[in-house]
């Protein structure tokens, strides 16, 4: 089996896995949906690590999935690289929840495919905990920001004044507690949003 993809996605998890490790920015928004997602990999990980050892049936549709969480990791880590304090933490929190999802996403389907190619596989015995670390990575849960944020905006498009439990869930998720917070947030978010005007004009 050529495992090139599979070796290269390992890599990149064990670079982002590096990263989180050594961020030491404890006010960073985004940490605790790195964690997560840092756990998911490392639940993921010796479990590639195997496959590279075995003579598992080559897949196009592995070697798929595995490019597909490859990205998704390396934009997760690149995003991570490029976050600065300064940044929007509502905005953060829109970008790197939907990593977090794909990740999750993309390390069952790899779980599912490599169950699917053992079935059958005389390597299947030497490929332990499969099914533990599937169900260890679904178990895998966070108090989405932007799922309130959307049941939010829902209720502002239909003119219903958002429900105070979902406002107040983003504010403490986000540590925007005190009027100061808010006014950097605030600050944060026009700084972007001007950016990504100028980028437009620029582009046009």
């Amino acid at each position: 089996m050529d495992t090139a993809s599979i070796k290269c996605l390992i890599n990149s998890i064990s670079r982002l896995v590096l990263l989180v490790s050594c961020q030491t920015v404890k006010s960073l928004p985004i940490q605790k949906v790195y964690r997560i997602i840092v756990d998911v990999l490392k639940l993921l990980k010796p479990l590639l690590d195997e496959v590279v050892g075995y003579n598992v049936p080559s897949d196009d549709i592995l070697f798929k999935e595995c490019e597909e969480l490859d990205m998704a990791v390396n934009q997760a880590r690149e995003f991570m690289e490029n976050w600065s304090p300064k940044s929007s933490k509502l905005l953060s929190a829109l970008r790197s929840e939907p990593l977090l999802i794909r990740i999750q996403s993309s390390s069952l389907k790899i779980c599912c495919t490599l169950s699917r190619l053992l079935q059958s596989s005389s390597s299947a015995s030497g490929l332990r905990g499969l099914q533990q670390c599937m169900q260890e990575i679904e178990r895998v849960k966070h108090e989405r920001v932007t799922a309130y944020l959307e049941e939010a905006l829902s209720s502002q498009t239909k003119d219903i004044m958002p429900s105070t439990k979902y406002l107040m869930n983003i504010t403490e998720l986000l540590s925007l507690t005190s009027s100061q917070d808010l006014l950097k947030e605030s600050i944060a978010v026009e700084k972007e949003r001007m950016n990504v005007e100028v980028s437009d004009v620029r582009g046009n």
